[in-house]
């Protein structure tokens, strides 16, 4: 099995030298780049996020604000469904303009992990 130079990682030991070793899962990282562009302004913190934690914070929302309330997802697509009704919009549309854009946020989130 051939490796790259970037397949490794590097640990520094408490003796200031360092130990190489193979990365088995990719890292990815979730950063704020606007608190570089904009320091005038408020950012969370922290600027930057290992991807696995904040992946779990994601989900954990999702499931806890969710996937365990059902009641309040149908509460809010039938509102949703109500006001594209009152605007003359289907909500045929608005559920394949979703789609299409949830398959975008899949693959920009793939070529960050890469």
């Amino acid at each position: 099995m051939a490796t790259n130079a970037q397949d490794f990682s590097y640990n520094r030991l408490a003796d200031g030298t360092y130990r190489r070793y193979l990365r088995t899962v990719p890292k990815h990282r979730y950063r704020c780049v606007n608190a570089n562009m904009y320091p005038e302004e408020e950012h969370p913190l922290p600027f930057s996020w290992d991807g696995k934690t904040l992946d779990w914070i994601i989900w954990r929302y999702i499931v806890d604000n969710g996937i365990k309330q059902p009641d309040l997802i149908r509460a809010q697509v039938a509102g949703h469904i109500e006001a594209l009704k009152s605007e003359g919009e289907s909500a045929t549309d608005e559920i394949a303009h979703a789609r299409r854009r949830l398959a975008e946020v899949g693959q920009e989130r793939a070529f960050y992990q890469r």
